[in-house]
């Protein structure tokens, strides 16, 4: 009877583990229509559920970086995003602590570090972006999210403090 109530369990939540790329397909689905209803709370209560189960499933770990990140961005007030992108560095570090050649979480931890600057703007965040990019590249060198987002930094940053327009040139092209 236990092993029968186990099975039960384990049917129950097999959807939000990582290892059914059903599952992940949803949950993407549902972050790429973040904008409608509550797509993007469900796409993360999913997750959260499924790291329940797999605590250490670093393709669950980066989307939930990725939902958190979003989140954080429709808060109201500073505080508030600041907190919410506090929470997504936390899961995103985790994902890359669990698996450092995971291209997507260095990417979102850098587009974190993006949106954070856009609050604080300090050069400390730039440079973890940069970096955090570099390595997305150098992982995934057709990660086309990537090149765009260091494009735009190099484009934007002063050459003083790493900006380069060729370089920038040459990573939209």
């Amino acid at each position: 009877m236990t092993f029968r109530i186990f099975l039960i369990v384990l049917w129950a939540v097999a959807p939000l583990v990582a290892a059914e790329p059903e599952a992940l397909m949803q949950v993407d689905a549902l972050y790429l229509n973040r904008h409608q209803g509550r797509n993007l709370e469900k796409s993360t209560q999913r997750l959260r559920e499924g790291l329940h189960a797999t605590p250490r499933d670093t393709d669950l770990l980066w989307r939930l970086g990725r939902n958190l990140v979003a989140e954080a961005g429709r808060r109201s007030g500073r505080n508030a995003q600041l907190a919410g992108f506090a929470e997504a560095v936390a899961v995103l570090e985790q994902a890359i602590a669990a698996k450092p050649a995971e291209a997507q979480a260095h990417y979102w931890l850098a587009q974190e570090r993006g949106k954070e600057n856009a609050i604080r703007r300090t050069l400390g965040l730039a440079k973890s972006m940069k970096a955090e990019l570099e390595t997305t590249i150098a992982l995934d060198p057709s990660h086309a999210g990537a090149h765009q987002l260091l494009c735009e930094l190099l484009r934007q940053l002063p050459s003083l403090f790493g900006g380069d327009m060729k370089r920038a040139v040459g990573e939209c092209e």
